[in-house]
């Protein structure tokens, strides 16, 4: 077949990059690019499919697939600009009114949405816009702590689920609203509308796009402004909007998730469609102000004759020159960071969510991704061709899809060492934190980072105001009670007993005086020579005089008698609660005394520093580590807990040893199954202060601890380091190892979902 262009064909430029090719017979056009207008002048009927191609890539250095170059004439034969194309002509007409017809379908359905919501179209509706997205400003900046962390805990939660969530929402609530109201004011100004479809950026990235064809060149400046400028502005407003309904949404729930997953994608969105280095509406606004033919094709090929020291290929000022270098280079730097964060990301999230499967997943994704990159280098290779002559294109491609299938169904089969890997870290052989005993101030510490000291070596003093006053007033008491035990085991001395008989017998001689007193004064009363109140008073007297000789006789007989044997024991049993005292004071005096009791070194850094804090019971004060030799601690999946066994050969990478290969032996499992968050902290932090940290950690995947012995500790291993491990534990095929994943996924996810 040599298709050859139609006499009745007509070339207008609308715009930079923009053509139109228009049949002067009957008014039918299409709309093509530099590259497609090219390769219409090789369309002269003197070459066939094959030649078109190979001499196209000669001259523009650019490939061509087969496939490609069939799409392009199947269009020029629905607009009738292709010579005896045979039945492309009549699958075109066929086409070309299947076409048509939906193209009076979606104009049709647009223009009545025009006549309901084409109002806000009008200039003024910027007025409750910028009202709109100020409030949404606001509550961004207010909020920004708020939507980061639901953000952090969303993410940790669902992961790729999240993600394919933010492409659905970018889908459904961002790009297919805006491309709607693409469409309205694209007819409001009387444009024509191809069609409004699902598209895929590079084959796997979804998005609606409403195609407006040569509707720029059409309508007035004011509608071409309007049309530039409406996706971001349509972005704009969905963030507003979604950022006020996330305020007033309940904190934490469903709802408020999903709307800041749309206000994320109708983020990204925007930046996506306004960086000036993509082929988004920022390009568009650049290109259509400069008013530059091919302004990326040329900055780009401008920035490649920079790099390989070439001479431009067209002719421009210096001025010209430079920017347009300088804007090619930017273009090459954003497609390598920006599909390159793309590329890991989703090899990140698929490959950390199903290990083997998720390999496989993201390698036949990459294939997918590049396809046409790839179909484009096989266009090049000589023995591709001369299948494509023998067998024809069709067949050429099944044979090489079904090659490819085979290659990966034998590449399965390759020996493959079933191993578990984790994050590994080294810890010493022993290590203590020294910590306070009691609530005091830290008078001195006397070691600092890098000292080793020997178990009971003194590396910090406490005050101790308290204790050693304690100390000192129960010393003092029990001194007291050592001295009333020592009088009571004595005894009464004889003087003692002569001084209570004085004191009996004094007490009586009162006793007869103030009984003859009291008979004196009764008799005087009897003759009116005396008062009563005399008399009472002598009374009173009397009755004092025989108490008196009562408690004199109980001191004398006690003087005789002794003490009894119970006050003996109770004063000793003070002596005794004394002395435990004055030792549980001593004991809490010598905690003052801060001593190490394990040999190694001290790890804690600015241990001066310390001084003047106080410190509560529990509190660290230093961290001394035995380092003499070290093991590896190995967070490892679940799954692992029935497969390893001590003894299995461990590899291990450290990153500060530039992942040196370190050989190790599993030495111990730890049959319990922790949160990964767990293997963060370090082994001397008490309950308190681990709870404290995790507290700001969300990790909850469940991890085994496995502990394994390095075989030869190399010069510059220290505690702390950390890197990957691998445990070797049997050898299958890379189809065993893909599929066990996959098989637990179903064996244990899915199984919970059935009834």
């Amino acid at each position: 077949m040599h298709p050859a262009l139609s006499p009745e064909a007509e070339i207008l430029k609308i715009k930079s990059n923009s053509y139109i090719v228009i049949n002067r017979a009957d008014d039918r056009r299409m709309q093509c690019s530099q590259k497609e207008i090219d390769l219409l002048a090789l369309i002269d009927g003197s070459r066939s499919l094959q030649q078109i191609c190979e001499e196209y890539s000669q001259q523009t250095g650019h490939s061509l697939a087969h496939r490609h170059l069939q799409e392009f004439l199947n269009h020029l034969a629905e607009v009738g600009l292709l010579l005896d194309s045979g039945s492309i002509a009549k699958e075109g007409q066929l086409n070309r009114r299947r076409k048509y017809q939906s193209q009076s379908w979606i104009n049709r359905r647009v223009d009545r949405l025009e006549n309901v919501i084409g109002w806000v179209l009008h200039p003024a509706a910027l007025i409750p816009v910028f009202l709109l997205v100020v409030l949404a400003t606001t509550i961004v900046i207010k909020s920004a702590g708020a939507m980061l962390e639901q953000f952090q805990v969303a993410a940790e939660n669902y992961g790729l689920f999240l993600v394919l969530s933010i492409f659905v929402a970018n889908v459904v609530v961002v790009t297919l609203p805006r491309e709607i109201l693409i469409g309205v004011a694209c007819r409001k100004f009387s444009g024509h509308i191809a069609s409004i479809k699902l598209h895929f950026f590079r084959h796997i990235v979804p998005y609606f796009f409403c195609d407006i064809q040569d509707s720029l060149a059409r309508i007035s400046r004011r509608g071409q402004l309007t049309l530039l400028t409406l996706r971001p502005l349509a972005n704009i407003i969905i963030i507003s909007i979604t950022a006020i309904l996330w305020r007033l949404a309940p904190a934490g729930s469903v709802i408020s998730l999903l709307l800041l997953l749309v206000m994320l994608a109708a983020i990204v969105s925007v930046l996506v469609m306004l960086n000036p280095f993509g082929q988004g509406d920022g390009y568009t606004l650049i290109s259509y102000r400069t008013g530059i033919q091919n302004l990326r094709e040329w900055a780009m090929s401008e920035a490649r004759n920079m790099v390989l020291f070439r001479p431009g290929t067209r002719a421009c000022s210096e001025h010209r020159r430079f920017w347009l270098r300088l804007y090619g280079t930017g273009i090459y730097v954003f497609q390598l960071i920006w599909f390159s964060f793309i590329i890991g990301l989703i090899g990140w999230l698929l490959i950390s969510r199903f290990d083997g499967f998720g390999v496989l997943l993201f390698v036949t994704l990459l294939i997918w991704w590049y396809r046409d990159s790839i179909e484009n280098t096989f266009v090049k290779i000589g023995w591709y061709q001369k299948l494509v002559r023998s067998l024809g294109k069709e067949r050429t491609d099944w044979l090489l899809r079904l090659s490819f299938i085979g290659i990966i169904f034998l590449v399965g089969f390759i020996p493959y060492d079933y191993e578990v890997s984790g994050q590994v870290r080294l810890l010493p052989i022993a290590q203590q934190g020294i910590r306070a005993q009691i609530d005091d101030e830290i008078q001195s510490v006397h070691v600092k980072q890098g000292d080793y000291v020997q178990a009971g070596d003194l590396v910090a003093t406490l005050a101790g105001r308290e204790e050693r006053a304690a100390v000192q007033t129960t010393q003092a008491e029990l001194d007291a009670a050592k001295a009333e035990l020592a009088l009571l085991e004595a005894g009464t001395r004889d003087e003692e007993i002569t001084i209570a008989r004085q004191k009996v017998e004094e007490y009586r001689i009162q006793q007869e005086f103030q009984r003859s007193e009291v008979a004196r004064l009764k008799v005087l009363d009897k003759s009116s020579y005396t008062s009563e109140k005399n008399l009472d008073q002598a009374v009173m007297r009397l009755n004092d005089a025989t108490n008196s000789i009562a408690l004199a006789q109980a001191n004398l007989e006690k003087a005789i008698n002794g003490p009894r044997s119970f006050e003996i024991s109770a004063a000793r049993a003070e002596v005794n609660r004394l002395k435990a005292l004055l030792e549980h004071n001593k004991t809490m005096l010598s905690l003052c005394e801060i001593r190490t009791t394990l040999s190694g070194q001290v790890i804690t850094v600015n241990t001066a520093d310390r001084v003047g804090n106080t410190v509560a019971p529990g509190d660290l004060i230093l961290v001394v580590q035995d380092a003499s030799s070290l093991e590896a601690e190995i967070a490892a999946e679940e799954s692992a807990a029935g497969r390893i066994e001590p003894g299995m050969p461990v590899e291990i990478r450290l990153r500060g040893l530039d992942g040196q290969l370190l050989s190790a032996e599993v030495n111990r499992v730890s049959m319990n199954a922790v949160k990964e968050s767990d293997f963060q902290l370090d082994l001397f932090r008490t309950d308190r202060e681990a709870q404290f940290e995790l507290q700001r950690q969300t990790k909850s995947d469940k991890k085994i601890r496995i502990y394994a012995t390095l075989e030869d500790e190399s010069q510059g291993l220290v505690p702390g380091m950390t890197g990957t491990a691998r445990i070797y534990i049997s050898t299958g095929t890379l189809w065993g190892a893909i599929a066990k994943p996959i098989l637990r996924f179903f064996r244990v996810d899915v199984w919970s979902w059935l009834p």
